[in-house]
């Protein structure tokens, strides 16, 4: 396929689509604006929130306020740390000691690069 048969393909393919493709018209009816664009005062919006949050008061003391989203606290976690630093570095110094006195005794075999114990 030459240039010039290439470009009138092109061409008849847009002109295909564009007839194709509906007609994007403003539609004249108008809509009302959305609550997030109407402008509100500082005021307003404070009242809102004391609103939502006496909302929310009443509810936590009812036992009715959703669980999850935004405002609520993180969960506990899984294996939460316990003791203080000293403690534990005393408990790892104790497994440490408890591995090269099994180690020196012959109980953990020493393993070669593949991780298995060498013969």
């Amino acid at each position: 396929m030459n240039t010039k048969n290439l470009f009138a393909a092109t061409a008849a393919l847009a002109v295909a689509l564009l007839a194709a493709s509906p007609a994007m018209a403003d539609d004249p009816t108008k809509e009302p604006p959305t609550p997030a664009a109407k402008k509100t005062t500082k005021a307003e919006r404070a009242a809102a929130r004391q609103k939502r949050k006496a909302e929310m008061t009443a509810a936590e003391k009812s036992g009715t306020a959703p669980t999850g989203g935004e405002a609520t606290p993180p969960e506990k976690q899984a294996n939460a740390v316990t003791g203080t630093k000293e403690s534990r570095k005393a408990e790892r110094a104790k497994k440490r000691k408890e591995v090269a006195a099994a180690n020196k005794a012959g109980a953990i075999p020493a393993p070669n690069e593949a991780g298995e114990p060498k013969k």
